[in-house]
């Protein structure tokens, strides 16, 4: 009997995993930039910070983090161009370069590796004093009995993680060889290496979700093949008794996807949304901010016999869905929740008692640390939640150019990815149809990006594949700018009979045109896009940088696929 089913999409982008409990949405990730938390590098001093206690590490490649001195263990020293390993502790957010940390973890399934100390411990979660005894206890002997193998492993420490109170001491073992193998090729490879580079990858995204939320009741479904292999390979090395716990599930033969096939709905809008209605009445007033995320709480027409027990009541009704607000949005940082005020001194205290008891019982199993702090003067719930990456609100999302940042819409990153998705889906409706063309409009503030990820991502070989042909264009600009929708898809038996002027139009190899073209920072370094009679061009440059903004080139086309991709060479003095 499964109480736990997980659901892995990765077949659409962004990738999502949604984690059901007795078939209520638990928790809900997304991979839409792909997480740097958990690599390890070898990194290089560029600048040592006295004043703010910091240093900054050059870790390769233009990129760079920003790593605190209290992060950095005892032996370690710290010398402007000295080399140093640093683990990513926080994704960039909001701009501001990662978090490193010197103190080197490696996390595996039931233990996590602690090579720069020689101690044992177990997980603050694991409050039973028998259990962690217990725990302790296997570690030392297991570390003792890898020492006849791994004479040095006895310098290396181990924290046993809150699933290893369901493991034995085969899984355990498996799992610490597995880490401190690991571990020596990490080292190996920082000591041969005489430059900055990434010496390890953290987990896929599959996996990671695995690792954290998989248990003896749960079952998992997914949607993309290599996934389904990894998840089986890595079940196999620790759990093979739970390998058939794994399903695959093809969406080409299902004619919908995962999600949709399961009726899970996930509507990612929801998750910019500042006003979540409660079913009981009133709404949830949700705001993300600089300082962190406040949560207000609006009764409406909820009323009960006395003002008393109507904020009491309401105020522990509405706690289910802060805390689902909470998980879904994977809301981190500074959290305020300012909860509906009673005026009676005494009966004020017991509810506060109460909201704290309800909200510590339902974030208990939280997989992120949590901190209950207590409530103000000013009767404002205080809380923190621990942030390791982006939240799920930061990901979909981009300030808005429109309002000078007051506000929030959907990044244009995210959006084209909602456009593969839409021809994904009519791939997979109509592979068996006679409506092999997809004719797909593009407003000019997407295409950029959703030229990077069609063309980057080989998906013409997909369309191939499957026997269908794509025709992209810009928005007409007679109907452009009032439009809400930023693209629209058709499908049809063929192009011409939806406008005859499309394979005229569509430039030849050879073509030399002159062109208004734009570059954008978040793209590709050495491509520009431009418009030809509404059809997207990708331009290759390498004579010089073209800052970002609109330059007129001369352009030879080199490449096409009709009647989609073109691409062209910037020609030299053009």
């Amino acid at each position: 009997m499964y109480n736990r089913l997980i659901l892995i999409q990765s077949f659409l982008k962004p990738s999502i995993a949604v984690i059901l409990d007795s078939n209520e949405i638990y928790s809900v990730l997304l991979d839409v930039e792909g997480s740097e938390v958990g690599n390890i590098y070898k990194g290089r001093v560029t600048a040592i910070q006295k004043g703010i206690n910091a240093c900054f590490v050059s870790l390769g490649q233009g990129k760079s983090g920003f790593l605190n001195l209290a992060d950095v263990p005892p032996i370690v020293e710290i010398k402007p161009n000295s080399f140093i390993m640093v683990k990513i502790k926080k994704d960039q957010v909001k701009g501001k370069d990662p978090q490193l940390s010197a103190q080197i973890t490696l996390a595996g399934k039931y233990t996590i590796l602690l090579p720069f100390e020689n101690s044992i411990k177990v997980s603050n979660r694991i409050e039973e004093k028998d259990t962690q005894e217990i725990l302790v206890h296997k570690i030392y002997h297991i570390r003792e009995k890898l020492s006849q193998k791994y004479s040095e492993i006895k310098n290396i420490g181990f924290i046993a993680r809150t699933n290893s109170k369901y493991c034995d001491a085969i899984q355990m073992l498996k799992d610490i060889e597995n880490l401190y193998q690991t571990w020596q090729k990490i080292l190996e490879d920082y000591n041969k290496s005489n430059y900055e580079k990434l010496l390890y990858k953290d987990e896929s995204f599959a996996i990671r979700v695995i690792r954290e939320f998989f248990d003896s009741k749960t079952k998992v479904i997914v949607d993309n093949k290599d996934d389904y292999l990894y998840i089986k390979n890595y079940l196999s090395f620790f759990e093979p008794e739970y390998v058939n716990c794994v399903d695959y599930f093809d969406p080409l033969k299902a004619k919908k996807n995962l999600l949709e096939f399961y009726n899970v709905r996930i509507d990612l809008n929801d998750f910019i949304k500042t006003k979540i209605n409660l079913p009981i009445g009133g709404y949830l007033s949700i705001q993300h901010t600089e300082l962190g995320t406040t949560i207000d709480i609006n009764s409406g027409s909820y009323m009960e016999q006395t003002p008393q027990e109507t904020y009491k009541n309401y105020n522990l009704k509405a706690i289910k869905e802060i805390i689902r607000q909470i998980r879904l949005r994977d809301i981190s940082g500074i959290i305020l929740i300012d909860f509906l005020k009673i005026h009676d001194e005494i009966e004020k205290q017991k509810m506060y008692t109460k909201i704290i008891e309800e909200i510590e019982k339902n974030l208990k199993e939280d997989k992120k640390k949590v901190k209950i702090w207590d409530f103000t003067k000013l009767g404002i719930l205080e809380i923190t939640r621990e942030r390791t990456e982006e939240e799920n609100y930061n990901k979909i999302s981009t300030p808005c150019k429109y309002c000078q940042g007051s506000g929030y819409t959907l990044s244009p990153k995210y959006q084209a990815y909602q456009i593969i998705n839409s021809i994904n889906s009519y791939i997979v409706k109509l592979v068996s149809s006679r409506e092999k063309n997809l004719y797909v409009e593009i407003s000019v503030d997407i295409l950029p990006f959703f030229l990077e990820e069609y063309v980057y991502n080989n998906y013409d070989k997909f369309l191939h594949d499957y026997g269908f042909k794509l025709a992209v264009r810009t928005f007409k600009h007679s109907y452009y700018l009032p439009r809400q929708s930023k693209y629209k898809i058709k499908a049809l038996q063929n192009f011409s009979s939806f406008d005859s002027s499309i394979e005229m139009d569509f430039p030849k190899v050879g073509d030399i045109l002159e062109l208004e073209a734009w570059y954008l920072r978040e793209t590709h370094s050495n491509i520009v896009f431009s418009v030809y009679k509404r059809f997207p061009i990708i331009i290759q440059h390498e004579i010089e940088p073209i800052s970002e903004g609109v330059k007129n080139i001369k352009v030879e086309i080199k490449k096409v696929i009709p009647f989609y991709y073109i691409e062209g060479y910037k020609i030299e003095g053009g």
